[in-house]
C-alpha cells in the first residue's frame, strides 16, 4: 500500500489541516465549524491546543496549553470537541495501525465509494489494548478505505462499546503535500501540572 508520509486531512467535528507521519509526526489543525480560531499543533508526542484572545486570557496571557497525555481532553478543552484531534495525534502516522492490522485477520467489506474515488473498504478487528497502546478494554474495530491506486483515503477506528469514546474518522487528500509545523515557544506554553510556563 503506498505511503506517502504526509497529507491533507479531515477529521470528525470539522478539524481539518494537514499532517506528516515521515520524516517526523507532525500536524496542523484548525476547525471550520467555528469561528474562535482555536488550532492545535501535534509535535511528535506532544499535542498543544491554542488560539483566540479569549483562550489565552484562560491560559494566563500565554498563548499555547500542552495537554496532559494521560487527562487530555479536561477542563475547557472538553468544550472544544478536542477527542477526534488528540486521537488522531496518537494515532498520527496511518501505517502504524496498518502493520498492527496486517498481524489479524482482515475481511474485505467492498467496493465504496467516496466523494471522487472508488475505494476498497477493509475491516480489521484485534485487541483494543494492543491497537490503542493504552489499557482499552475489549476490541477496536478499525476500517480502511484504499482507492484504485493503492492509497489510504479514509480510515476510522472505535473501541470496544464497553470502552469510553466513539468512531474516530480520518480522510486523507493530496498525498505528499508538504507539512511545516513549529512547536510553540517554551515561554508561550502553560505546564499542564504545575500551572506555569514550560521552562
Amino acid at each position: 500500500m503506498a505511503d506517502a508520509g504526509s497529507a491533507e486531512v479531515t477529521l470528525d467535528g470539522g478539524w481539518e489541516g494537514f499532517a506528516s507521519w515521515r520524516p517526523q509526526a507532525r500536524a496542523e489543525l484548525g476547525t471550520s465549524a467555528r469561528t474562535d480560531g482555536v488550532q492545535v499543533r501535534v509535535v511528535d508526542r506532544g499535542v498543544y491546543v491554542g488560539g483566540n484572545t479569549e483562550y489565552s486570557a484562560y491560559l494566563g496571557g500565554r498563548h499555547w496549553k500542552r495537554l496532559d497525555p494521560a487527562d487530555p481532553v479536561v477542563g475547557r478543552e472538553a468544550g472544544l470537541g478536542l477527542a477526534p484531534v488528540v486521537a488522531f495525534g496518537r494515532r498520527l502516522d496511518p501505517t502504524r495501525g496498518l502493520e498492527k492490522s496486517s498481524l489479524e485477520a482482515v475481511a474485505k467489506v467492498g467496493r465504496e465509494r467516496l466523494g471522487e474515488e472508488n475505494t476498497t473498504h477493509y475491516r480489521a478487528v484485534m485487541r483494543a489494548d494492543y491497537y490503542f497502546e493504552d489499557t482499552s478494554p475489549g476490541q477496536a474495530t478499525v476500517d480502511y478505505w484504499v482507492n484504485d491506486r493503492d492509497q489510504l483515503i479514509q480510515q476510522a477506528h472505535a473501541p470496544d462499546p464497553a470502552a469510553q469514546g466513539g468512531t474516530t474518522t480520518i480522510r486523507y487528500a493530496r498525498l505528499g503535500v508538504p507539512v511545516d509545523v513549529t512547536v510553540p515557544a517554551r515561554a508561550d506554553v502553560l505546564d499542564p501540572l504545575l500551572g506555569r510556563p514550560e521552562h
